[in-house]
């Protein structure tokens, strides 16, 4: 694994700040089904957190500005490709399943990737 600083775009960033716009990151995530309680018959929610993995730098993270949504849509679809041929959900079983453990997701966000959810989420 690598520093994250290391894939910014940090010129990107400074020229999005001072134009008032915003970044969107597609980044590596490694997800989990995590259990929330046992009201209603029990309930689930996702949560993952960023990975950087040098061994393939086609899954670094990639910033593109907010407004490119056809760039967006182009890194996601290209990303999400890499993933599938990389191999790393092989033998990992799909988050619906009782036997799953984490699976490696493409996911985009505004800013920085970062840890989801932000706040656990609580039954009401």
């Amino acid at each position: 694994m690598t520093d994250i600083t290391a894939a910014i775009d940090t010129a990107a960033i400074e020229t999005s700040e001072k134009a008032e716009c915003t970044i969107t990151s597609i980044a590596l995530y490694l997800v989990s089904r995590i259990y929330g309680g046992p009201q209603e018959g029990g309930w689930w929610f996702d949560a993952g957190y960023p990975v950087l993995m040098a061994e393939h730098p086609a899954l670094l993270p990639r910033f593109i500005h907010s407004m490119d949504e056809d760039a967006i849509h182009s890194a996601l679809n290209d990303m999400k490709a890499v993933l599938n041929a990389s191999g790393l959900n092989n033998g990992r079983r799909p988050l619906g399943s009782v036997l799953a453990t984490n699976i490696y997701q493409i996911r985009e966000s505004d800013g920085l990737p970062t840890a989801f959810p932000a706040v656990t989420p609580i039954y009401e």
